[in-house]
């Protein structure tokens, strides 16, 4: 099998620092939000390359680091 053929793991993680953020925001950086979205663009994007794609989204803050996708399964079915 060829390397094209098989799927990738994206490993994202952000750095949900509010001090950081505000910090860049002054200094002419793009928001959070903005930097959100385009991040979930290229997840979006990065799914469409493979069926077998995976991805999980860390976020980093001060207190620790949160899982935010995958997130926790509702049920025992099928992903």
């Amino acid at each position: 099998m060829e390397d094209e053929d098989l799927p990738s793991a994206l490993i994202v993680v952000v750095d949900m620092n509010q001090g950081m953020w505000a910090e860049r925001a002054r200094s002419g950086w793009p928001a959070v939000q903005e930097v959100l979205e385009a991040l979930l663009a290229f997840i979006r994007a990065f799914f469409l390359l493979h069926a077998g794609n995976s991805v999980a989204v860390i976020a980093a803050h001060p207190g620790g680091a949160d899982l935010l996708y995958p997130g926790e399964r509702q049920d025992d079915g099928p992903a």
